[in-house]
C-alpha cells in the first residue's frame, strides 16, 4: 500500500485511495464541495486545492482527482493554500442569495461552514447579482432553488451513475448555468430524495421536511431502516418524541450511501396509529392488570388443556432480542418449543439495486433462532381446532391472512403489538410494546449482516411507567419463574442469548458496532480459529 506525507505527517493507505480520503485518516478536513465517495470524481468546484510536491516543487492540484502514490508529499495548510480557498469562496458567493435566514439547509450547510473558515469577508462586488428561478418544483419529493446552487453537479451524477434515470442537466453557459430537469420530466425515481442528502447547499431540499424544523434543535440517533429486508443504515433526526426526517447512514456492505424513497417516508409509521392502553375485550385496561391476565390466561389454559394446545407466533418485524426471549417464554414458562417464525405479507416490489421485494426487516431471525417456518403447519394446527390460545407477538396475521379470522373465532388470542390493527381487534388481550424507535434492538438483514439500532427517545407512559419492549414485557412475566429472567439491560440479555444461540457466542450488543457484522462470515471465523487451535 502507498505510504503519503501529508502536513509532515506520514499516513499508508489503500490503493485507489486520493488525497482527501488520506487526510481523512490523519483527521485532516479537506473542504470540497463536488467530490462525494459514492459518485465519479468530478473535480469542477476547486474547493479541495491543495500544494503537491512534483518536479517544479509544490503546485496547486485539486485534492479529490489526485490519487495516493508512494512517497507523495501534499501541503493543505499553507498560506497559498488557505488564499485559494478564499479565492473559491469569493467565487461561490458572487451570485448566491442571502437566503440563509429562510433556508432550509441552515445548520448543515457548506457554504455557512466553510465561509467561516475560509470566507472573504469584505464584498468587493460592485454588480447586480445574477437572479434565477426559485422555489421551482421539480418532482414529488423535491423542490429546487436554482439561485442557491453552486453547479457542483453531485445531483446530475447521481441521477446519471447510481439511480440511471437520468432526470437533472446542466444547462445554459457561463453565469447563466444552472440545474434543471429534461422538459416534460420530473425527479420521480425511488431514490430521489438522495439528491437532497448530497447537495451541499440549500438548493435542492425536501418537500417533506420542508420548513418543520430547524437542523439545530434536532437529535440524531444511529437506526436503521424498516421498510424492507435490506436494513439500510439511517440517521433518524427527532425531538421531543417525534421523528421529522430519516436520512441514508453510510455502510459499504448494506446501502453504500443511500437509501430509497419509501423508506426514507417510512417515519411516519412510528406515531400513526399506536396502541397506547392494554386492552382486554376491547376494552381499556391497566398495565399491570395487564400483566396478570396474561400469566392467568395462559394458567388457565394449561390447567383446562395442555401446554401442548398453547403456540405463539414471533414477528419479522420485532428484534432478534424480542424473537429470543419468545423462544425462552414459550420453552420455559408454557412448557413447550411451539413457537412459528412466520409473516403472512405479500411480497412488494424488488429492484436490482436496494430495494427488497420482502418488506419485513428480520426475517432472517426466524432461521438463526431455528423457529418454525412451516405456514401449511400452523394454518392446518388452528383449522384442527388443536390450539386454545394463540400468543401473537408484534404479527398482524389476521390482516395479511384473512382465511383465519373465522377459523379462531373459538381460539383466545393474545397479542403484544406496537400498533392498532385486526389482530388487536380480534384479540382477548392486547398489550401495548415499544416500536423500534423506543428501544436498543438488533435486526438480521437478507444478506445475513447483524445490525443494531440505538433506542431515539423513550416510550408513552402506562400507570406512571414506560412501556416496555417485547423481551422486557416478557421477562417481566416470567421473572417469577426464574430469577435467571431478571435483566438490567440489553447486555444482560445478550449474555443469556450468545449462550444459548451458537452463532452468537462471543458477542453482546455493543461488539456489533455501527456497521454491523455479517455472521456468515462470523461464523467461518470461528470455525478457521478451531481448526488452528
Amino acid at each position: 500500500m502507498p505510504v503519503v506525507n501529508i502536513d509532515g505527517n506520514q499516513v499508508e493507505v489503500p490503493k485507489g485511495y486520493n488525497v482527501i480520503q488520506a487526510a481523512q485518516k490523519l483527521g485532516i478536513e479537506i473542504p470540497h464541495y463536488c467530490y462525494h465517495p459514492g459518485l465519479r470524481i468530478d473535480g469542477n468546484c476547486r474547493m479541495c486545492l491543495v500544494e503537491v510536491k512534483g518536479p517544479r516543487g509544490f503546485m496547486p492540484q485539486i485534492a479529490c482527482n489526485t490519487q495516493c502514490i508512494d512517497g507523495l508529499e501534499v501541503k493543505t495548510n499553507t498560506d497559498n493554500v488557505k488564499n485559494m480557498r478564499k479565492s473559491v469562496m469569493e467565487f461561490l458567493l458572487h451570485n448566491h442569495p442571502i437566503d440563509c435566514p429562510i433556508c432550509d439547509q441552515a445548520g448543515e450547510c457548506r457554504l455557512q461552514d466553510y465561509y467561516m473558515k475560509y470566507g472573504k469577508y469584505d464584498n468587493r462586488s460592485i454588480v447586480e447579482k445574477v437572479h434565477k428561478e426559485k422555489v421551482v418544483d421539480v418532482g414529488p419529493l423535491v423542490v429546487l432553488d436554482q439561485e442557491r446552487c453552486i453547479l457542483c453537479s453531485r445531483c446530475v451524477r447521481f441521477c446519471e451513475d447510481i439511480s440511471k434515470t437520468y432526470e437533472l442537466v446542466i444547462t445554459h453557459r457561463g453565469v447563466e448555468s444552472r440545474i434543471e430537469v429534461f422538459p416534460g420530466t420530473e425527479i420521480d425515481n425511488k431514490y430521489s430524495g438522495n439528491v437532497v442528502d448530497i447537495c451541499p447547499v440549500g438548493a435542492l431540499t425536501s418537500k417533506d421536511f420542508r420548513f418543520k424544523k430547524r437542523v439545530w434543535f434536532l437529535e440524531t440517533s444511529n437506526s436503521i431502516c424498516m421498510g424492507c429486508s435490506r436494513g439500510c443504515n439511517i440517521y433518524s433526526d427527532h425531538k421531543n418524541g417525534v421523528v421529522y426526517r430519516f436520512r441514508p447512514r453510510a455502510n459499504l456492505n448494506v446501502n453504500q450511501y443511500w437509501m430509497c424513497d419509501e423508506g426514507r417516508l417510512s417515519y411516519k409509521k412510528i406515531n400513526n396509529n399506536r396502541l397506547l392502553e392494554p386492552l382486554y375485550e376491547n376494552q381499556e385496561i391497566e398495565y399491570e392488570e395487564a400483566i396478570n391476565k396474561f400469566k392467568n390466561i395462559i394458567k388457565n389454559v394449561k390447567s383446562q388443556h395442555t401446554p401442548k394446545s398453547i403456540i405463539a407466533l414471533a414477528s419479522a418485524h420485532s428484534s432478534l432480542e424480542d424473537n429470543f426471549m419468545l423462544k425462552m417464554f414459550m420453552e420455559n414458562y408454557v412448557g413447550n418449543n411451539k413457537v412459528y417464525g412466520l409473516d403472512f405479507s405479500k411480497l412488494g416490489y424488488e429492484d436490482d439495486f436496494l430495494i427488497k421485494a420482502d418488506k419485513t426487516p428480520n426475517r432472517k431471525s426466524f432461521k438463526y433462532l431455528n423457529l418454525n417456518e412451516d405456514k401449511e403447519e400452523f394454518i392446518n394446527l388452528i383449522k384442527n381446532k388443536e390450539i386454545k390460545l394463540i400468543i401473537s407477538m408484534n404479527n398482524n396475521f389476521l390482516d395479511e391472512c384473512s382465511e383465519l379470522v373465522k377459523e379462531i373465532k373459538d381460539i383466545k388470542l393474545i397479542t403484544m403489538s406496537s400498533h392498532n390493527n385486526k389482530t388487536t381487534e380480534k384479540s382477548l388481550l392486547a398489550i401495548p410494546v415499544s416500536y423500534f424507535s423506543e428501544k436498543f434492538g438488533s435486526y438480521i438483514n437478507c444478506d445475513d449482516y447483524l445490525q443494531k439500532c440505538d433506542k431515539m427517545f423513550d416510550t408513552f407512559e402506562l400507570n406512571d411507567s414506560l412501556a416496555k419492549s417485547e423481551w422486557e414485557l416478557l421477562a417481566q412475566v416470567m421473572t417469577e419463574y426464574d430469577s435467571k429472567f431478571i435483566f438490567n439491560d440489553i447486555e444482560d440479555l445478550w449474555e443469556l442469548m450468545s449462550s444459548k444461540v451458537n452463532i452468537l457466542e462471543g458477542l453482546s450488543f455493543s461488539k456489533i458496532g455501527e456497521n454491523g457484522i455479517n455472521l456468515q462470515k462470523y461464523l467461518e471465523s470461528k470455525k478457521e480459529n478451531l481448526l488452528q487451535v
